[in-house]
């Protein structure tokens, strides 16, 4: 399939970004997972896939990938963030419900992962940006607290990529992230605990104190 996007035949690299724009949008389905939908968590097994037959390319072809299909992570990574939100109205859920969102959370942190492999400091950035717009918001409307935890989840995420890699102490939008935790309105909510406490651990060379006193 990733040989299509580098053919000199049109119809083909068009066939192929069509398929992509579908499982996307598959991915991205507008309602609630699992009470209202279940067809998003079918291409899961999908992007793994994609990402490591990119990784695997030769570095012409693998340049040529990350350039045509970096904006197809960038909406991808904007809707798992959507997706992996918790709906202010699970307590509702049945615990089947409960425990397929916290599964299908889990595959949105290992895709939010493989985007990062692809996008590197581009997801960051992004990152950092969803995080500036959720803080505020929250700081506005504490109810506004799932746009915030579902950002902390994606930071959680790459935090675990970056574990291992000898390139996060000297990446300086770590700690620009790292830096931000202090503002953030907790307002005694202890969703944030969850993703917070293994990425101060995990990131923690930073040396930042991001308890608020």
């Amino acid at each position: 399939m990733l040989s299509e996007l580098k053919s000199t035949l049109q119809e083909g690299r068009d066939c192929v970004l069509r398929l992509i724009s579908a499982i996307l949008a598959a991915s991205s389905c507008p309602a609630q997972f699992p009470t209202q939908e279940t067809i998003s968590e079918i291409p899961f097994g999908f992007w793994y896939i994609l990402q490591d037959d990119i990784i695997a390319c030769e570095p012409e072809q693998y340049q040529h990938c990350v350039a045509v299909l970096g904006p197809v992570y960038t909406a991808l990574v904007n809707a798992m963030l959507a997706k992996s939100m918790y709906d202010p109205r699970d307590p509702d859920w049945t615990a089947d419900q409960r425990e397929s969102f916290r599964c299908y959370r889990t595959d949105i942190a290992d895709t939010i992962m493989y985007s990062f492999n692809i996008l590197r400091d581009g997801l960051l950035q992004s990152l950092l940006q969803h995080l500036d717009a959720a803080i505020s918001s929250c700081l506005a409307q504490p109810t506004a607290w799932p746009a915030l935890e579902s950002c902390l989840h994606a930071w959680y995420a790459v935090a675990e990529s970056l574990a291992d890699s000898e390139e996060e102490e000297a990446n300086p939008l770590l700690s620009m992230f790292l830096a931000k935790l202090p503002v953030i309105p907790f307002n005694n909510n202890i969703r944030y605990a969850s993703p917070l406490l293994p990425i101060y651990s995990v990131l923690s060379f930073c040396r930042i104190d991001f308890f608020i006193q």
